[in-house]
């Protein structure tokens, strides 16, 4: 099978300098309280969402920037465009949203907690779904192939990069523990 267009795709590794980056973001002097106020895009959503500071933290992006360059074989570059905080506290979520409301090209996702059962999980959206027939996707599901949503089998220290424009979204936190992710949005230059 050759798969014909290749813009609905993610890249999933752990992060190759993990303790560097567990040590810089979780704490909290790298989140820039101003900026965090003026946060207005999760109206629509429950998560509690800090901005970090790009400039200070961005560097720890890079080696797994260049994994994702190299991967995809990208000849350019990336700048930072944003860098933020999400705490899952019990119920909260996100709706399925893209990250193409801005000049965003690459976001990702790092996530800090290992997925586990009653936790909120993050997922890809089929955004073609509703325009397949219902024959097409019981040959889909017949064949393990996700129709609807797709979900990354998520540790502690993984991130996952993928164009701006793939749909995705966070399920219901069931826990009383916390759950926290860092997301950030990329631009290629």
């Amino acid at each position: 099978m050759k798969h014909i267009f290749s813009t609905c795709f993610y890249l999933h590794f752990c992060l190759p300098n993990k303790k560097e980056v567990f040590e810089t973001i979780t704490n909290p002097k790298y989140v820039d309280r101003e900026s965090s106020l003026k946060i207005r895009w999760n109206s629509n959503c429950k998560v509690e969402v800090e901005e970090l500071y790009a400039d200070k933290v961005g560097h720890l992006l890079v080696p797994s920037i260049e994994l994702f360059l190299n991967h995809i074989g990208a000849k350019k570059s990336v700048s930072l465009l944003s860098i933020w905080k999400n705490t899952y506290n019990k119920n909260s979520y996100q709706d399925v949203h893209d990250h193409m409301d801005n000049i965003s090209e690459v976001s990702g996702c790092i996530f800090l907690d290992d997925q586990v059962d009653d936790a909120s999980k993050f997922y890809f959206f089929n955004r073609h779904y509703v325009e397949i027939s219902k024959n097409w996707k019981d040959i889909m599901k017949d064949n393990d192939n996700p129709s609807l949503h797709y979900y990354p089998n998520i540790k502690s220290g993984d991130i996952i990069l993928f164009p701006s424009h793939l749909l995705h979204g966070v399920t219901s936190h069931k826990l009383r523990r916390p759950r926290t992710t860092i997301s950030f949005n990329l631009k290629f230059i």
